[in-house]
């Protein structure tokens, strides 16, 4: 009897398991085989969501052990030279410094197309 229910727990477990995965869209049964596009939508979003997932963990995986330095040094920063060397993490500097770039371009972009647009708009105002 004690044996039954044992494997009735263990039945139990493995399809509270199956639920979360049949769920979540991750459970494949054996002998089925999924095909995708080579330039999948959805699987391009998930690797973007999970490239952003790994960068944030990294940063704060980072700045968490900067805390922690800081928090166990007790050191006052404010004799030295370069703060942002001593404060910030340099995965967080970075991904700062990418997305300043990135802004930067687009700003770059949007200046020259209304240059082009107010270039293509003065001759024919000039002409009335």
């Amino acid at each position: 009897m004690t044996q039954q229910e044992d494997k009735i727990e263990e039945l139990e477990q493995t399809l509270f398991e199956l639920r979360g995965k049949i769920g979540a869209g991750n459970h494949v049964p054996p002998g089925v085989r999924v095909l995708c596009m080579r330039d999948n939508p959805a699987q391009q979003w998930t690797d973007l969501r999970q490239s952003a997932m790994d960068r944030l963990k990294s940063e704060n995986e980072a700045l968490i052990k900067r805390l922690r330095e800081l928090e166990n040094s007790g050191a006052a920063v404010a004799d030295s030279q370069n703060p942002r060397d001593e404060l910030v993490p340099r995965e967080s500097w970075e991904v700062l410094d990418m997305e300043k770039k990135e802004l930067e371009e687009v700003v770059k972009q949007k200046e020259k197309r209304l240059l082009r647009l107010q270039q293509v708009r003065a001759p024919y105002h000039a002409s009335l």
